[in-house]
């Protein structure tokens, strides 16, 4: 990328934020441990009506994922889209969950044919792990925090203009990555 542009949040350690801004949406969500606070904390700056900049000119040092490939196993990758799903139902505005929800849920069913036809049941496994933790554990935990979200920042929601505009078709970019994994 060679142009300074606007996007939803930056990634880890490779940001400057405003005091101000973090005094008033504050910091990292406490449900998170290791993994994608980081895009919660962009995305809900984002609907509070802050800016998050990329500007190639800046140069950061960044060893991506050093410190969570020690970590990396199942059980963490099970964490990771379970705190997508989280983020999801937290900060999604609600009619922009009324139009993707039955998309995502014919990913997932797309994704347990994949790995059923494939016979990766690994794959499959893994699935339906996080799917269980997140509907049968956190899915409560995500409502409450949207609720709070919506309830403390009513009206202050910037979303109507400028959030959908940009958004791309999550399942396109899927099958992209899907059939990169098999060449022609």
């Amino acid at each position: 990328y060679s142009t300074v542009q606007s996007n939803i949040g930056a990634c880890g350690g490779a940001a400057l934020y405003r005091v101000s801004m973090i005094q008033e949406i504050g910091f990292f969500d406490l449900y998170f441990n290791t993994g994608y606070e980081d895009a919660e904390f962009g995305l809900r700056a984002k609907l509070l009506g802050y800016e998050c900049i990329f500007d190639p000119s800046a140069i950061v040092y960044h060893k991506i994922s050093r410190s969570i490939n020690k970590v990396k196993n199942d059980l963490f990758l099970q964490r990771i889209q379970t705190n997508i799903f989280y983020t999801y139902i937290k900060l999604m505005p609600r009619r922009f969950l009324l139009v993707n929800i039955p998309f995502a849920f014919g990913k997932y069913i797309l994704l347990f044919l994949f790995g059923l036809f494939t016979l990766q049941f690994h794959l499959l496994n893994l699935h339906r792990h996080t799917v269980y933790r997140f509907f049968k554990k956190d899915i409560r935990k995500a409502l409450q925090a949207r609720s709070m979200f919506y309830q403390k920042y009513e009206g202050r929601i910037g979303y109507q203009d400028n959030f959908l505009a940009p958004s791309e078709f999550f399942l396109s970019n899927d099958l992209k990555r899907l059939m990169a994994k098999f060449p022609s």
